[in-house]
């Protein structure tokens, strides 16, 4: 796990339509030793509890993902293969986050790269 900056954070906490205070304080206090998994189970818990709405639900997951995912797996010519999810400025229903996808000549030179078929 690399833990998300404060700006990364920030990114976040702006989606429209989250509960700010909640998103930057879970994703601040994120466990390491329990995973991406354990760290969603606890937020499904707390969004329970405290009603938190679908953004930010939502939101927190996708942080989630960023902080439990490689920054980058490679990059060719320039080009990174995968970046964490970025929130994007006006969600409206649904996640909210879009995550870049690799193309497939990227993805082809990042399996021949480290031999995986």
């Amino acid at each position: 796990m690399q833990r998300l900056t404060k700006t990364e954070i920030e990114k976040y906490a702006n989606v429209k339509g989250v509960k700010r205070v909640a998103v930057i304080n879970f994703l601040s206090s994120l466990d390491p030793d329990i995973g991406a998994m354990g760290n969603t189970m606890n937020m499904h818990m707390d969004a329970k509890m405290y009603k938190w709405n679908e953004v930010t639900v939502r939101t927190i997951e996708a942080g989630i993902r960023a902080a439990f995912s490689s920054r980058t797996i490679g990059k060719f010519g320039g080009t990174i293969l995968r970046i964490p999810a970025e929130p994007k400025k006006n969600p409206g229903k649904g996640a909210g986050i879009r995550e870049p996808k690799a193309t497939a000549t990227q993805l082809a030179a990042y399996k021949k790269k480290f031999g995986i078929e």
